[in-house]
């Protein structure tokens, strides 16, 4: 056989192989050398041809799929790159369309939303803001026609109860504000915070709508050809909403799907926020909660995470369930029912929210007062601190009415900034299953639905005993109990002096701690006195924990050394005893065996303790 005719008889054998099997079979040809039913044989230089063949084709094959990868990660990479830009371009033209409202940075964006579609793998972000801007709409709906029921399961209570008293205190004035010709322009997630107990999604909404305000006695006809001369006007807008971070396998909807995140079931459209099923819809356990509006050049979130709530830490280490949030919330409830009951001078239906001496200070003066139309506000927990009797959180409030002015030509916005307190008994536990739904039952989550109950139809437990209004103050007014109380701690502390030797300071320290520990509730001021006087004798900062934590310490076997130590110890004692104000009867019993054990001379312990402050019912030992 001519060497030339080599490759005819290569083509021709591989062309009448069967479809597919030309290259597998190419190495068993080339290695038994063996004949083909095609009337000829393949010798070893054809063999070694095919071979050639195959490697060369297999090659090309190689180099086209490697060509295809390349061409697939660059297209993959174009995309991701047009798709950074497209959400850049929104986000900046929503920085535009918000006045310069503030927003993540994009990675740190991107991050966030990586762990949201972590814990939710059905969770999509384009649909979210869909929601949003539904949500939107039908807001603007049912503020004008005066109604929220249907809008009740997306809402938290605290908002709820503010965008109602918004309403209310409207038709104290006579008035309504309605909306129309509403038009989503833009909309967008501007920033994302990820918790151990909420994440949160805050979503900017730019939007042109018609707003008026009329006459409540305006007929229909009237209100709508009002609003039809209306010009548009640009309304941008932040939503925060808020979830519990909770798996896929416990979700069985959700409210983008318009079912009830627990079962699965239809979200009833009754005004109710209770499912069939007995979910709480607007808890934030099973799915995203309208908990704030603010206008989006208000809105502000930082990149780091924010600083420590003081005193948050001793309160959720005895309240496990307790949040910020849901406190936050709460205030939200009892600011705005407080000001709905005072503008429409319904004290009574203020009275399930308000601890009973608080609610004797709301005169009779105070009722029906002056409040202009209210616009919004922001509520934010900024303080806990205790005493023996109850828990007390401090919230500041910055909310805005409009005023007229004494013309009544004109309109100016007014910002109110005040403090205020809710307090609750020592002991008392946070109802897991309410959540954000903060203005029910605190024993058994039943929602209320009567004005002025004082008592759970459900359960029959008192409503009082959750987070109840106390006082409300100027932020001049606080910082200066704030300044008045440090200075007092500060005297008690100069008071107790130096102690020279090392182990005598730990010894003092025990004692202190002992006598602290007596009434079985340590306060905020008295730890904060025990810190000072570890710092003022340069004790380890883990003694303060420790001693807390342990057994009552065995103090019989402190022996002071000289009677000058007596009189230290005492007076070192006497001071942790009066951080809290007042020395208790078994703080007192206390003190008299010490007084005793250290061997003080008759009445110098009355006058030790007498020259820390008025001190009634103390006898000397």
């Amino acid at each position: 056989m001519d060497r030339p005719n080599l490759p005819l008889l290569t083509g021709a054998a591989l062309a009448l192989l069967p479809s597919g099997t030309a290259l597998a079979a190419i190495p068993e040809m080339a290695a038994a050398s063996a004949a083909v039913p095609f009337g000829f044989i393949l010798t070893g230089t054809v063999a070694m041809t095919l071979a050639g063949v195959a490697g060369a084709i297999a090659a090309v094959g190689g180099a086209a799929a490697g060509t295809y990868a390349l061409r697939q990660n660059a297209r993959k990479k174009r995309q991701e790159s047009q798709d950074r830009a497209s959400t850049l371009k929104a986000l900046n033209e929503l920085d535009t369309k918000i006045y310069g409202g503030k927003r993540q940075s994009f990675d740190t964006l991107q991050a966030g939303l990586a762990s949201i579609c972590g814990r939710d793998s059905k969770f999509d972000a384009d649909k979210f803001c869909k929601l949003a801007e539904s949500l939107f709409v039908r807001l603007q709906k049912a503020r004008s026609a005066g109604d929220l029921k249907e809008l009740r399961p997306y809402l938290s209570d605290g908002l709820c109860k503010n965008l109602e008293a918004q309403i209310a205190i409207d038709s104290v004035h006579q008035r309504r504000v309605i909306t129309g010709d509403v038009t989503i322009r833009q909309s967008a997630i501007v920033g994302i915070e990820i918790g151990d107990e909420f994440d949160a999604l805050h979503v900017a909404i730019a939007s042109r709508l018609r707003t008026v305000d009329v006459l409540a006695s305006m007929p229909p006809e009237k209100q709508q050809q009002k609003l039809e001369r209306a010009p548009l006007s640009d309304c941008a807008e932040t939503w925060t909403f808020l979830r519990k971070p909770i798996p896929d396998a416990n979700r069985k909807g959700g409210f983008i799907s318009g079912t009830c995140p627990t079962c699965g079931a239809q979200l009833p459209t009754s005004g109710t926020t209770t499912c069939s099923c007995g979910a709480v819809l607007n808890s934030g356990t099973g799915d995203w909660v309208l908990t704030q509006i603010v206008e989006a050049n208000d809105f502000r979130i930082s990149e780091t995470a924010p600083e420590p709530i003081d005193g948050f830490a001793r309160l959720q280490a005895l309240d496990p369930s307790v949040t910020r949030q849901c406190m936050e919330d709460r205030a939200k409830v009892v600011f705005w029912s407080r000001l709905s009951a005072l503008a429409q001078n319904q004290i009574y239906s203020f009275a399930r929210f308000a601890q009973p001496q608080a609610l004797i200070q709301l005169s009779s003066e105070e009722a029906g007062l002056s409040i202009g139309r209210v616009l919004g506000g922001k509520i934010d927990l900024v303080q806990i601190v205790s005493d023996i009797d109850c828990e007390r959180a401090w919230f500041r409030v910055r909310w805005q009415e409009l005023r007229r002015d004494p013309s009544g030509r004109s309109m100016f916005d007014v910002t109110n900034i005040q403090m205020m307190q809710l307090a609750r008994k020592n002991g008392c536990s946070t109802a897991t299953k309410a959540g954000l739904s903060s203005a029910r039952c605190p024993s058994c989550s039943a929602e209320i639905t009567t004005l002025g109950e004082n008592g759970c139809p459900a359960c029959k437990k008192s409503l009082g005993d959750d987070w109840c209004f106390a006082e409300l103050i100027t932020p001049e007014t606080f910082q200066a109990r704030q300044r008045a109380q440090k200075q007092n701690l500060t005297h008690l502390a100069d008071r107790i002096g130096v102690i020279a030797d090392p182990w005598d300071r730990r010894r003092a320290f025990t004692m202190m701690v002992a006598v602290v520990r007596a009434d079985g509730h340590v306060s905020d001021k008295e730890r904060k006195l025990l810190a000072m006087c570890m710092e003022r004798w340069d004790l380890e900062p883990m003694l303060l924990k420790a001693f807390l934590a342990a057994p009552p310490s065995d103090i019989s076997t402190i022996q002071p050394k000289s009677i000058e130590e007596s009189r230290m110890l005492f007076r070192a004692l006497a001071a942790a005893a009066y951080a809290d104000g007042k020395i208790d009867d078994s703080e007192m019993q206390l003190l008299k065996m010490m007084a005793r054990h250290l061997k003080l001379a008759p009445d110098e312990d009355y006058e030790i303790i007498k020259s820390l402050g008025p001190q009634r019912g103390y006898v000397s030992s």
